[in-house]
């Protein structure tokens, strides 16, 4: 087993989709199978149901997706501490948010290129990457919205991305142009469960349905991975409608889903958040990210 397998492992344990985490990986869909199928023959277990319509994790994939992550994160550490012991600059630790890394690709590859930073790009979870730099594990990470209150944590908003809705194909909205929030007033609502990300849940609830959530109207799609996948499920089989960032949704989206925009619309910021802003590497990357700009 190798480093290499697992950091694709966790990829597709994540995007669910072959391709999309192919283009994450920047490798190809051939050689993304090929190495999932080493690594499940020499662990001699089965980590995937896969059907034609979509990807899924065995009971014996997500216990490796847990420990995964500990290993990739342990050798991400080793390789830090080793860097920074050997170079008079101190390498940057960057974390991502799941979905920032389409937003933000043609930044992050800027961020990757450019020589004075020595920068280190690791994907994660809101919360995770939110904990790693109030720890100390990273020194900064881009982050939709700030989950925590944190009083170290510098917080700068870098851009912003249009929310619009993702709909059924055959849905009542997907012939309209626009739809407005009005529309939704007896609509369902997919979502993630709201203790994942309250913030960010409350974000969509309080423009969508602003009079109000009813009984039973958000569904909470539960997931143990990628909360996208799972807001995405409710719009795939017809039972509802959800709010998705179109550059995210063109990565991962299944097929016999429409995006409308929303009427009044809806931009949901990005920040950057570290706890040494005046770092020059800090500034650096803060000046990267915006000259680059979106997508």
């Amino acid at each position: 087993m190798e480093l290499r397998q697992l950091r694709y492992f966790v990829a597709l344990a994540e995007e669910l989709h072959f391709g999309a985490a192919a283009e994450r990986l920047r490798i190809s869909k051939a050689t993304l199978s090929q190495q999932i199928s080493v690594l499940e023959r020499n662990l001699e277990v089965e980590l995937l149901k896969r059907d034609r319509r979509q990807v899924g994790l065995t009971a014996a994939g997500e216990a490796l997706l847990h420990e995964a992550r500990g290993v990739l994160n342990a050798a991400d550490q080793l390789r830090y501490a080793v860097r920074k012991a050997s170079q008079d600059r101190l390498p940057l630790d960057l974390r991502i948010t799941n979905g920032i890394d389409h937003a933000l690709s043609r930044a992050l590859v800027a961020v990757q290129d450019d020589p004075t930073l020595a920068a280190h790009l690791a994907r994660t979870s809101g919360p995770d990457a939110e904990a790693a730099v109030a720890s100390g594990r990273a020194d900064a990470a881009l982050v939709w919205l700030v989950h925590s209150e944190h009083a170290t944590f510098h917080v700068e908003q870098v851009g912003a991305m249009p929310v619009f809705l993702a709909v059924p194909e055959r849905h009542r909205l997907a012939a309209l142009e626009r739809v407005d929030v009005a529309e939704l007033r007896h609509e369902k609502l997919g979502l993630f469960p709201r203790r994942i990300a309250p913030q960010m849940w409350d974000f969509f609830v309080h423009h969508l349905l602003p009079d109000g959530p009813g009984p039973h109207q958000v569904l909470e799609e539960q997931t143990t991975l990628l909360p996208m996948m799972g807001m995405l499920r409710a719009a795939e089989e017809g039972r509802g409608v959800t709010p998705f960032v179109p550059v995210v949704a063109d990565a991962i989206a299944p097929p016999h889903v429409v995006l409308r925009p929303i009427d009044p619309p809806l931009d949901i910021p990005i920040h950057l958040i570290s706890r040494e802003p005046h770092r020059p590497e800090l500034r650096r990357l803060s000046e990267v990210v915006r000259q680059s700009g979106l997508q």
